[in-house]
């Protein structure tokens, strides 16, 4: 079964408070979304890579590679409005063989080995397959006539990457966006379907802020990806 992974990559790092978009600060002298692709190369060395990029960042990012010495073999394409547009130009630059697909935060450089293949065959079962953790931290929701504690019990924290029949996840794009569309699961569900949990990771994590990047360059200086 031939397999893809679309890596997303369109924040502008507001957050993180860098004068770059988070994807491209440097980690241990290499942008952090090359680490990125690098680990998703490495747990799937056939699979196809789609990057999509604001449109406004695409010749930064082919400088970058060329900077870098980066020769990974990887589709570029521009992003669009939403996550959901970027994702849906993604879809539409695979190749025509392509059984299964993964979409991935480009920010979220340390998925492992074990996760990414759980996520395959989970998919491959059930037709869609997503990483959660159980949420451990109080929750609350904050409203005009102030706050009110929520019961965490059966929250769930979404990770990526969500891996999909790739027939049927373009299915659900073509029935166009809707607001409340966070994720690709949320696409899918839309369309009348369920998707599998499989045990996500905390290592998994998005960089976001400046701590997170701190966090980034320790794992990676201790040869830990």
């Amino acid at each position: 079964m031939s397999q893809a992974v679309i890596i997303t990559a369109g924040g502008i790092g507001l957050r993180m408070g860098a004068k770059v978009p988070k994807q491209f600060l440097l980690v241990q002298g290499l942008p952090l979304l090359m680490h990125t692709l690098n680990n998703i190369h490495k747990v799937l060395p056939k699979a196809d890579l789609v990057l999509t990029l604001p449109q406004s960042s695409l010749s930064y990012w082919k400088e970058l590679c060329q900077d870098h010495n980066f020769n990974l073999n990887h589709t570029l394409v521009p992003g669009g409005e939403t996550r959901f547009h970027s994702v849906q130009n993604g879809l539409n630059a695979l190749p025509n063989n392509i059984d299964w697909v993964g979409i991935h935060d480009g920010v979220r450089p340390f998925v492992s080995q074990r996760m990414i293949l759980d996520l395959f065959q989970a998919a491959r079962e059930d037709g869609g397959a997503i990483p959660v953790l159980p949420v451990n931290f109080s929750l609350r929701k904050k409203s005009e006539q102030g706050s009110r504690a929520l019961d965490r019990e059966g929250v769930l924290e979404v990770q990526t990457p969500q891996v999909f029949n790739k027939s049927l996840l373009i299915q659900a794009f073509q029935k166009g966006f809707q607001p409340h569309f966070t994720d690709e699961a949320s696409v899918w569900e839309a369309d009348g379907r369920e998707v599998r949990l499989v045990q996500g990771e905390h290592f998994n994590r998005k960089i976001t802020v400046g701590e997170d990047l701190d966090w980034a360059r320790y794992f990676v200086d201790k040869d830990l990806i």
